[in-house]
This record gives structure tokens, C-alpha cells and sequence, in this order.
């Protein structure tokens, strides 16, 4: 019987659309590595059934060319292969590919394989990203400038120190990723309904043939589960989020000149002739909310559901974590481009710190180190040469030795106040583990894109070992 027009418009026709378009090689794929298992079974080892089982793993293998489509008597992806096959070689030779195989596993299956490729992409995007941090990083280990906390100048510092602590963020971001490819690339496939079968089917040799590290070991676990759906879109959103406040940074200073973007990323203004805004940058801030909202799906989606399998979060939840993947790579992608390709002016950048008291914290520091001030002490004669300042109009950075003097701090010579100050002696100092002095700087990229290297290596051995399992369940096909 037909089903009901409002439902396959609904609900049967966009589904149908989604998993022609994401799902229809997973699907044919596991659906091959499924009768692959079938065909080592005893009762498959007739010389006749050996026949059958050929036939059907060509058909499987020409539905790769055909254009199916959803009908109100054909409501999914799913079942337009079962009627295409069953055209194809008949009923009895699909009866094997049914064999112990439920709808439940083998969209699982897909979902999970669909998931391992968004995985994939987004880790390369990542590492591009990184990338693109590194080098200008390595471009800017001279480029003092002031950070901020509070929404307040803070301490001088370097613009290679800034984007090597956010590639830091970005490392883990990737790391996160991974560590949750790991859950997604178990296979459910050999679970059926929830609870096997009882064919004596070999889901290890299943899942290698699909690429998986192992199976799902629990078959109820392989279609109820949806925790690793949950997982990808909170490591997006925790990614989203912190790539976001790297954006904040890159508007506020392509505000104030110090950091410009190419034409090509930039739309001027229709009625003022001197406006070329950034608008890249605000097209990746737009991106990365959305994947924010995005992620919120699988979460509430999976709530208060029993732990069975549902469409809630299967069929239901795929188009949202698709559409979250893009979002993020199309946000990772475009701001790796404005990195690339966009320009940071050390001048301006240095300028503001030329001009700023930020250098407060070295003079305590140096009066404690050198002179045995105990650093509560020293805060406070340095706090009431900044209030002496303020009250002159004068600048932290044009204060001598007697103006530290008069508020009450030991004598220093004219030289040793003037490097206490000094912005670019502030970060020669910081030379310890992590600080932005140059040495130290060259050392961490250098490190880091040791790193980056080696999860290139590691990106490329997993894309590499499901490319080999992909080729040899081809060359499984063509066995007659």
C-alpha cells in the first residue's frame, strides 16, 4: 500500500534524497561485505548457491551507476535496492543478501562509514589550519605586541607567542577528533535487528573488509548507541568555540590596521568609495555559530529516548551532522585562506606597545630580583609611579630613576631603568618554558611542526588503510 502523501514529502522523499546523495556507496559496500560473509557460510557452499551469490554481488556492484528513485511504494534508498536487485537476479539470490542482515545494522554501518570520510576531511582541514598558524608564527617571533585580559592591555608579548598558543588549541582540537574516530571506526554490521544472529556470520572479517578496527562488541550497543554522534558534534562545537575567539582577535585588529586581508577576501561598500571590509572573516565568525547551533541536534535529539534503536538518532540526526561537518570545514577552510593570504603589520602592532605602561610587571619584577624588594613591595612602589605618571601626563616608558625614587623605590642607574621598561627586553626575559623570547619561540614552532608532520603521517596511514580495504573488497567482487 502506498503510503501517505504529507509522510513522503515529509519525511520518506527527503531521506531518499540524503542518503542518494551521502549514504548510497556505504550502503552498497556494506551491504557487498555483508554477502561476502554469507558466501563462507556452510549452507552457502553449494556449487550452486556459489552462482547465486556471484550474480548478486555483480548486481550490487552495477547499482553503483544507476539513478533509483524515491516512489510512495518505494520510501527508501534501502528498498529501491531490493527491488532493483530483485529485477535484477531474483528473489532467491537477494534471500542471501537478506540473510541476517537488518535494516538497523546496515544503516548504522553507513552512518559510521559516512562519519570516519566528515572525520577525515575536517582533520585535513585542521591540519591546514595549523599549518597556516605555524607560518605566520614563524614570520612573527620579533612582533611585540600587547595582549589584553579583561578587555585590557596586559603584558608585552609576541604575535608568534599568540597564534602558537592557538595552534596549540587547534593541536588539541585534532586530537580530539581523532581519539573520536577511533569510537566511530567499530562496525555494527553482523547485529541484525539488536541481538545477532544465529548463522554463525563473521563480523571480524566484516569489518576488516570495511576498514573497521574491530566490530562493535555488543550488538544491542552497534543500533542503540548514539553517543559517538554526540561525541563528533561536541569536539565541532568545542573547536567552533575556540576558533571563534581567534576570529574576535582577527576582526578587532583588522579594525585598527594591524592585520589585512587580501581584495579577494575583502567587499567594499556601495556608496562609500574608501570601505574594504573584511568580510571573509565575518563569513567564518557566521559559520562557526552555526556549527554551534548545529551540534545541539544529536544531543537533544538522544534525550529522554529509550536505549533501542530509533529514529530519533539515526535516520533523523544524519542530515544535521552532515550539515555541521560542512559548516566547520567551510569555516576552517576560509579562515586558513585569511591566514594565508592575509598580512599582519608589526609596525602598527608595535606601536601600541611602545606606547602602553604594560611593562609595569618586569619593574616589580626587577626591583625584587635585583634589589630585594619583596614582590608585595614592589607592587605597590611601582603601582604609585604609575598613579605618579598618570598625574604628570607622562608615559610608564618615560619615567627615570628619580621618579621611582620620589614614590618611594630604591635607586637605579639610568640604563637599568630604561631595560626594565623596554618593551622588547620584557620578552628577551621571558625565556623560560613556554614564554615568547625568541629562542624559545623557534624552538616550540619547530616543535610543533614536528608534530604537525607527524599527524600528517598519521592522517594519511588511516586514509591510506581504507583506501586498501576499499580496494580489496573490489577485487573480492570480481572473484566470480
Amino acid at each position: 500500500m502506498p503510503l501517505h502523501e504529507t509522510y513522503v514529502r515529509h519525511v520518506c522523499a527527503p531521506g531518499f534524497a540524503f542518503d542518494a546523495a551521502h549514504l548510497g556507496e556505504h550502503f552498497l559496500d556494506a551491504m557487498i561485505a555483508h554477502v561476502l560473509a554469507v558466501r563462507r557460510l556452510p549452507l552457502a557452499q553449494t556449487v550452486e548457491a556459489q552462482q547465486v551469490i556471484a550474480r548478486l554481488l555483480r548486481a550490487l556492484n552495477s547499482l553503483r551507476s544507476s539513478s533509483l528513485v524515491s516512489t510512495p511504494t518505494t520510501p527508501d534508498l534501502y528498498t529501491a535496492y531490493l527491488e532493483a536487485l530483485e529485477r535484477t537476479v531474483g528473489p532467491h539470490a537477494v534471500g542471501y543478501l537478506r540473510l541476517g542482515l537488518s535494516r538497523n545494522d546496515l544503516d548504522m554501518t553507513a552512518y559510521r562509514m559516512h562519519a570516519r570520510n566528515l572525520v577525515l576531511g575536517l582533520a585535513n582541514d585542521l591540519r591546514r589550519l595549523r599549518a597556516a598558524l605555524l607560518a605566520q608564527a614563524g614570520a612573527h617571533v620579533q612582533t611585540v605586541f600587547i595582549a589584553q585580559t579583561h578587555h585590557r592591555p596586559a603584558q608585552p608579548t609576541t604575535l608568534a607567542h599568540y597564534l602558537a598558543a592557538v595552534d596549540s588549541m587547534v593541536e588539541r582540537d585534532l586530537g580530539r577528533l581523532l581519539q573520536a574516530f577511533r569510537r566511530v571506526n567499530q562496525c555494527p554490521l553482523g547485529a541484525a535487528a539488536l541481538g545477532g544472529t544465529s548463522y554463525g556470520l563473521d563480523r571480524a572479517y566484516v569489518a576488516r573488509l570495511l576498514g573497521f578496527a574491530r566490530p562493535v562488541a555488543n550488538t544491542l550497543d552497534a543500533v542503540a548507541a548514539a553517543d559517538w554522534e554526540v561525541e563528533l558534534c561536541g569536539v565541532l562545537a568545542t573547536s567552533a568555540v575556540g576558533l571563534s575567539r581567534l576570529v574576535a582577535d582577527l576582526i578587532a585588529w583588522a579594525q585598527a590596521g594591524a592585520f589585512t586581508l587580501p581584495p579577494t577576501l575583502c567587499e567594499g561598500s556601495s556608496i562609500m568609495p574608501q570601505k574594504r571590509n573584511p568580510v571573509a572573516l565575518e563569513h567564518v565568525r557566521a559559520s562557526l555559530s552555526r556549527v554551534v547551533a548545529l551540534a545541539q541536534a544529536p544531543l537533544i535529539s538522544g534525550h529522554n529516548i529509550p536505549f533501542s534503536d530509533h529514529n530519533d538518532c539515526g535516520p533523523d540526526i544524519q542530515g544535521a551532522l552532515a550539515q555541521s561537518f560542512a559548516e566547520m570545514g567551510q569555516a576552517v577552510e576560509l579562515l586558513s585562506v585569511c591566514l594565508e593570504e592575509g598580512a599582519f603589520d608589526p609596525q602598527r602592532l608595535t606601536a601600541d606597545a611602545l606606547g602602553s605602561d604594560a611593562t609595569a610587571t618586569e619593574l616589580a619584577d626587577h626591583l625584587t630580583r635585583a634589589h630585594g624588594l619583596p614582590f608585595g613591595e614592589a607592587h605597590r612602589v611601582v603601582a604609585a609611579l604609575l598613579d605618579r605618571m598618570m598625574a604628570d601626563h607622562r608615559r610608564l616608558a618615560d619615567a627615570g630613576p628619580e621618579d621611582l625614587v620620589a614614590v618611594g623605590g630604591p635607586s637605579l642607574g639610568e640604563e637599568e631603568m630604561r631595560a626594565a621598561l623596554d618593551v622588547e627586553e620584557f620578552v628577551r626575559r621571558r625565556c623560560e618554558l613556554g614564554g615568547p623570547e625568541q629562542g624559545v619561540m623557534e624552538e616550540h614552532i619547530r616543535n610543533a611542526n614536528r608534530r604537525l608532520d607527524a599527524w600528517q603521517r598519521r592522517l594519511s596511514l588511516i586514509e591510506e588503510t581504507l583506501r586498501r580495504c576499499r580496494s580489496s573488497l573490489v577485487s573480492e567482487r570480481e572473484v566470480p
